[in-house]
């Protein structure tokens, strides 16, 4: 599961070379009013606050986005909301291990440019993206994540449901802030958290498919 932000800035006193060394433990701002990024480095919890209004870049070139992956022994699910600045990429796979078999279907909005309104942060907020087709709604307070995907169309003509819930998000997740040495007003920003609780359901063909909790 990887709650995430961009693609757009540096500069970073920390050269590529001490990158990987560098822990970041205090809070403060991501990036400078000039658009630079604080500092570069990695942390377990996300410790730099992120405000799209700082970045210096064309709305066109900022990248932001959600990602989910929820699976057990059977079947994973994974979804995605992204603006990309030229053009929103939301999509939705499904892996049956029994069978190998795999879909994966996506969908085109175009021209966002920041209009998808991507939480600034991924620790609370409402991700959202709706058209003919499909509907995704993330929401994240107090703990808890609350999925739901309606996707028309999804496999031989027929909608993907689905709703689950996530809890006991780890005590630690891994979050980079990375510097692009070829722009110093680039940068990739990154949320990965791993092994939260899932329970929730989703339906293909009428079939109802459950995803339980494990304590």
């Amino acid at each position: 599961m990887t709650p995430a932000q961009q693609n757009t800035t540096q500069p970073a006193t920390t050269s590529p070379a001490g990158f990987a060394q560098n822990r970041i433990t205090e809070p403060g701002p991501l990036l400078t009013s000039d658009g630079t990024l604080v500092t570069c480095g990695w942390a377990t919890k996300p410790l730099l606050s992120y405000h799209r209004s700082f970045v210096r870049a064309s709305a066109l070139r900022i990248k932001e986005w959600d990602y989910y992956l929820i699976h057990d022994d059977k079947f994973a699910l994974a979804f995605t909301v992204s603006d990309l600045g030229y053009a929103a990429l939301v999509s939705a796979s499904l892996i049956c291990f029994d069978d190998g078999s795999c879909t994966t279907e996506s969908t085109l909005g175009i021209l966002p440019m920041g209009r998808t309104g991507m939480p600034s942060t991924s620790e609370e907020g409402i991700t959202a993206y709706e058209d003919k087709r499909v509907r995704m709604y993330f929401a994240v307070a107090n703990g808890m994540r609350h999925l739901k995907v309606e996707f028309a169309n999804f496999a031989a003509g027929q909608t993907l449901l689905a709703e689950v819930a996530l809890d006991q998000e780890p005590l630690d997740s891994m979050v980079i802030a990375t510097p692009w040495a070829e722009d110093p007003l680039a940068f990739y920003y990154n949320r990965s958290i791993v092994g939260m609780r899932a329970v929730g359901s989703f339906m293909l063909r009428f079939v109802p498919c459950v995803f339980r909790r494990h304590f």
